[in-house]
């Protein structure tokens, strides 16, 4: 999505499988995969990733969190404007 607009939209999808592994090994609570996304520790988990990814990637290429979701599952992608 984002074609001749000012941002583009990723749609980040967290594997509930590792998600719960890493919640079960740092002793976080939770019952439910919705609980896992809302958790501050997983959408810190989440954050981290995206930077990372980030890291390698051209300004323009790069993702922010988008404050509409709180539990970082989409990202903002930015693109440049058009020459």
């Amino acid at each position: 999505m984002g074609d001749r607009r000012k941002f583009l939209t990723a749609l980040i999808m967290i594997d509930e499988d590792n998600v719960a592994k890493y919640a079960q090994d740092h002793k976080i609570q939770f019952s439910t995969y919705r609980d896992l996304t809302q958790s501050p520790e997983v959408i810190d988990l989440v954050d981290k990733e995206v930077k990372a990814v980030n890291h390698t990637l051209a300004r323009v290429e790069t993702s922010a969190s988008s404050p509409s979701c709180p539990s970082a599952c989409t990202k903002r992608m930015e693109r440049s404007p058009p020459p």
